[in-house]
């Protein structure tokens, strides 16, 4: 049975560090984080506290605890400066490197180490910060290589797609509201894409009826009351918002296997309140839709402006990368790594690893599919989970049929995790 915890996966789990909330009133409010460091390699990081944080995350060890420090309303006008496009990823970066403990540093900028970096918090404060800016992701011919992700290696992750032929490219949205940088790549890409132009909804339905294994979005965005992304189609005046979980319903079962949102090019776009500016709130919706636990596809997402040419040459990169190589987490570094460090585009990944596909000659059967296969067992765990609930609250009290189903339900998952774990890549390198 699949089980996470890879030789070069680093896990940094970012909690608030109760030692230290005493002192923060006399040090100007600084909110001190710790970061835990979890990896199967030495990785530079500072000797972790006797048992005071657990010994194990994802099958990884406890390495070392770094530190982050932030005074939240000074890093708060930073973010809200960057996003308004006052302050450059240059000045976002130093800001950023400048939070972060010694180790922290070592190991995303410049530690001898290929490595994959799964970047997750319980504090959501911080999840709103472009962190991709810190990394050096390395050149092939160095030692230093970093993939840099958002959230924990998944328990049930994305399994490779048997695919004959080359995955394709589908571009969806209204093509009047892209980017310029936008057109002049598909006008670059040519026949490798496909594009879906009209509003939102309906042609993302038509990426995903044609089978499109990559899909980019072109949407603008705002966030609910209950913290959902929602993506917001300015051509679509009847049903302009597409809520994360709706998309989710789309997109389950299909073969989009990675999903990419950029925002659109509109004279009046979302704007939301963030240190006494009004900025872009699309960013921020894509934080919140990429780091949903609704079962989406990998999403990749810009988190502030980035400049039209460096926009142009990281999908350029990207995609050429992935296109012919299949790997998802190199062609992330490649294309990371023509920039002096890293552009702050997140990976929200719900891969095991780099690998997306798997070569096939005939299409396979339609039960035999492993996304299906996948979506199967997920629906069944969420099943299961409920009668959990209803277990622990009525006991005894409950139906012998009731009981039933939930041993049903545990032997079905047991046998969709076998026919699944085939397809889930294990031992790659970075």
């Amino acid at each position: 049975m699949y089980a996470p915890g890879r030789h070069g996966d680093v896990i940094v789990q970012i909690v608030s560090a109760a030692r230290h909330q005493s002192r923060s009133a006399s040090e100007g409010g600084l909110q001190i984080y710790d970061a835990l460091v979890y990896s199967q390699l030495a990785v530079p990081a500072a000797p972790p506290p006797h048992d005071r944080y657990p010994p194990l995350l994802r099958n990884l060890p406890l390495r070392g605890v770094e530190r982050i420090s932030i005074q939240p309303e000074r890093y708060s006008n930073w973010l809200a400066c960057f996003i308004e496009g006052e302050k450059g990823m240059e000045m976002m970066r130093f800001q950023l490197l400048e939070a972060l403990s010694p180790g922290l540093i070592e190991m995303l900028t410049k530690a001898p180490v290929s490595i994959r970096v799964w970047w997750t918090s319980a504090s959501p404060e911080l999840d709103e910060f472009p962190w991709e800016l810190t990394v050096d992701a390395g050149r092939r011919q160095g030692e230093h290589r970093v993939a840099f992700m958002r959230g924990l290696p998944s328990e049930t992750p994305i399994p490779t797609i048997p695919l004959s032929g080359q995955p394709r490219l589908g571009v969806v949205g209204a093509a009047h509201l892209w980017p310029e940088w936008a057109r002049v790549l598909a006008g670059e890409m040519g026949k490798s894409i496909t594009v879906f132009d009209g509003p939102l909804r309906a042609s993302l339905a038509r990426a995903i009826a044609a089978g499109m294994e990559f899909v980019h979005v072109f949407a603008d965005g705002i966030v609910s009351s209950a913290l959902e992304g929602i993506l917001y189609d300015h051509a679509d005046s009847e049903r302009p918002e597409l809520p994360a979980r709706e998309l989710s319903q789309m997109l389950t079962g299909s073969r989009v296997a990675v999903l990419a949102l950029s925002p659109t090019d509109y004279s009046n776009p979302d704007v939301q309140p963030m240190a006494g500016r009004s900025v872009l709130s699309a960013y921020r919706a894509f934080v919140f839709v990429g780091g949903s636990r609704l079962p989406l596809p990998t999403v990749l997402a810009p988190l502030g402006p980035v400049p039209d040419q460096m926009m142009a040459d990281f999908w350029r990169t990207f995609y050429s990368s992935l296109t012919t190589s299949w790997h998802l987490t190199e062609s992330l570094r490649t294309a990371h790594a023509r920039f002096p460090y890293s552009a702050p585009i997140a990976l929200f990944c719900r891969h095991a690893g780099g690998k997306l596909f798997e070569p096939a000659s005939a299409p396979v059967e339609p039960a035999l599919e492993p996304m299906t296969i996948r979506t199967e067992l997920l629906q069944s765990q969420e099943t299961t989970q409920d009668l959990s609930r209803l277990t622990r609250k009525y006991g005894q009290d409950l139906p012998a049929e009731v009981r039933e189903l939930f041993e049903k339900e545990t032997s079905r998952q047991t046998r969709l995790r076998g026919a699944l774990d085939s397809w889930i890549p294990s031992g790659e390198d970075l």
